[in-house]
């Protein structure tokens, strides 16, 4: 007898409980557990890289976002560089030039810089000019040269010959203002073009610190993570709550690479740093994560993939039970043959209505099997849809955030090219429209102030003047305590524009007359919106405050729409009502309640 008919006739003699769990134990069990403890050894190592790729993914979105401000900068820079006559005013000698022509190019200098200021990412700009000008010491927008000599980093401009150095974000005081504000200056040299040899002066455009740095300081990869911006030499300049800390190696490596990542491990706790370059600077964004936070999130993936390989190996062995009662038990084999015999004869329902009502069949635990494949079928497949979905969501709101912004700076650069080709009209229309886009996106939020609000109405009837060429007047009446309360947002626009396209517009016959008001009512806004238009026939009236039928076009802004917004917002209390009077005109009031804005935190 051979050693495995010896080893069988052994495992023949037990009972069949003590086969199962024997077979189970070599077969199923023993090669399971071995597998679980090597997955495990590379799970968390798997877990850490893909962590890291997600926050290199993050940074280079972060860097897109802050590189995309940085150059609307540099491009205003350019745009004011490009105007000969910043030159022509910094070049003309102040021997036997009049107060009066100094006092002229100040003001010809100032409207240049305040055009620069309307773009969104720029906070101010200043010129320090040879001290020989009159108004170099002007203390607001012009200062003398030599206050730009004493700073820091004033060998570095000259060094740049003209191209823009971007300095370290510091404090610095705005006497207009009056506060201390953190910055970040674009500045370049400005020479003469007839005389390269002869500085003209210094141009310097800042931009807060706090909204550059934005997007990157309101990521948050772990609980205990650090954050911040190092310069070239790996010198932290800007930073979140905590200092990153780096040796001076790790300092040596940033500085020598524009991205990538390191463990170090003998510091108390360990740490991963991922670093990215931002191009336009040459600085370092710097992300330290605890080592045990990313422990946490690979002990989180062991026990969900643990579970995964439980339910895994549980089916294993109902399959691998069922051979084994197949081979050891022949009175198993006569009841299954029965079985497929019975079903074979009388069809599957019957079979199931039958054995449904027993215990302990080979159908149940068919049945339970089949159940379970599919529960856990369901089941990855709803986990692999909500990922998609996830990623797709994230995707929507990097691309929302970028869109607008793109849109927005683009009518920012119609508009100078207007100005530079002196078209007036076209340069105000859309400066009217670029205030007018970014006043209805309002970052997203559903609620403006009031006084932004108003601001909207007024620049939309800016633009329909333009378009109607004056054939209507317009008069507000705002009492100011008003301007500090919430709305929701498009309150009063969509009322003007239906008073205006619906009333004002149709009535050829008469200048038009529109009058807003807005005042305090116990606790709540009141608003009227006044036409002088062709009015609002009486069956036409009853329907517009009521939903509007499946299928029916409303043919403009639905006032239910607002009337709606206005009762959610405001309660019982706040309502919209009209009151026309066919060929006189027409009164809209908007009943709102009076909210305070919530406090900065």
């Amino acid at each position: 007898m051979t050693t495995l008919q010896r080893y069988w006739h052994l495992l023949s003699a037990v009972t069949v409980r003590r086969r199962i769990f024997t077979l189970y134990l070599l077969l199923i069990l023993m090669p399971s557990s071995s597998l679980l403890y090597v997955y495990y050894l590379k799970s968390s190592d798997i877990a850490k890289q893909e962590f890291i790729q997600s926050m290199q993914q993050t940074l280079k979105q972060v860097e897109i976002n802050i590189s995309y401000k940085l150059d609307s900068v540099a491009n205003v820079s350019d745009m004011l560089i490009s105007n000969p006559n910043l030159f022509s005013y910094l070049s003309m000698e102040a021997d036997g030039f009049a107060s009066f022509r100094q006092v002229q190019a100040m003001n010809e200098l100032k409207t240049i810089i305040n055009s620069a200021q309307n773009n969104r990412e720029v906070y101010y700009v200043r010129l320090f000019i040879r001290p020989t000008l009159q108004y170099s010491r002007e203390g607001i927008q012009f200062f003398p040269l030599d206050d730009m000599k004493k700073r820091s980093w004033y060998e570095a401009v000259l060094a740049r010959n003209g191209a823009i150095y971007w300095s370290a974000p510091y404090v610095e005081h705005f006497a207009e203002n009056q506060e201390d504000v953190p910055v970040i200056s674009s500045t370049r040299m400005l020479r003469n073009p007839k005389n390269y040899d002869d500085p003209l002066g210094v141009l310097m455009i800042d931009i807060k610190e706090q909204e550059a740095f934005k997007m990157f300081y309101s990521v948050i990869f772990a609980a205990g993570q650090t954050v911040g911006i190092a310069d070239r030499s790996g010198q932290v300049i800007s930073r979140a709550d905590r200092n990153p800390v780096l040796t001076a190696e790790q300092k040596a490596a940033i500085a020598g690479q524009d991205e990538g990542y390191f463990t170090a491990s003998g510091q108390d706790p360990g740490y991963l740093t991922v670093f990215h370059t931002i191009p336009a600077t040459g600085w370092k964004m710097i992300v330290q994560v605890p080592l045990t936070d990313i422990s946490a999130k690979s002990t989180s993936l062991n026990r969900v993939s643990g579970i995964i390989a439980i339910l895994f190996t549980f089916v294993l062995f109902v399959i691998t039970l069922s051979f084994v009662f197949a081979f050891i038990a022949e009175s198993m084999a006569r009841r299954i043959k029965k079985l497929i015999d019975t079903m074979r004869k009388e069809g599957i329902e019957d079979t199931e209505t039958r054995f449904a009502q027993g215990q302990g069949n080979m159908l149940m635990l068919e049945k339970s099997i089949s159940h379970m494949i599919g529960t856990v079928r369901m089941l990855t497949e709803q986990s692999l849809q909500a990922q998609i979905h996830e990623k797709e969501a994230l995707l929507k709101a990097l691309q929302a955030q970028i869109n607008p912004h793109f849109l927005y700076n683009t009518l920012e650069a119609v508009n100078w090219m207007a100005v530079r080709r002196g078209a007036t009209d076209i340069s105000l229309m859309m400066d009217a429209l670029s205030k007018y886009f970014r006043l209805t996106l309002n970052q997203g939020q559903d609620l403006v102030r009031a006084e932004d609000e108003i601001k909207l109405a007024e620049t939309y009837l800016y633009i329909q003047s333009v378009r109607f060429e004056d054939e209507f007047t317009a008069e507000m009446d705002i009492a100011p305590e008003v301007l500090d309360y919430i709305v929701p947002k498009l309150t009063l626009q969509p009322v003007i524009e239906n008073a205006l396209l619906h009333g004002i517009h149709k009535n050829r016959g008469t200048h038009g007359l529109l009058t807003i008001t807005g005042r305090q009512d116990h606790g709540f806004l009141l608003f009227t919106v006044t036409d002088n238009g062709t009015g609002i026939a009486p069956d036409k009236m009853t329907k517009l405050l009521k939903p509007p039928a499946p299928g029916e076009q409303t043919g403009g802004y639905g006032l239910y729409n607002m009337h709606e917004r206005v009762r959610l917002f405001s309660g019982s209390g706040g309502y919209v009502h009209i009151t026309s009077e066919p060929g006189q005109g027409t009164t809209v009031t908007i009943r709102i309640a009076a909210v305070q804005p919530n406090p900065v935190k």
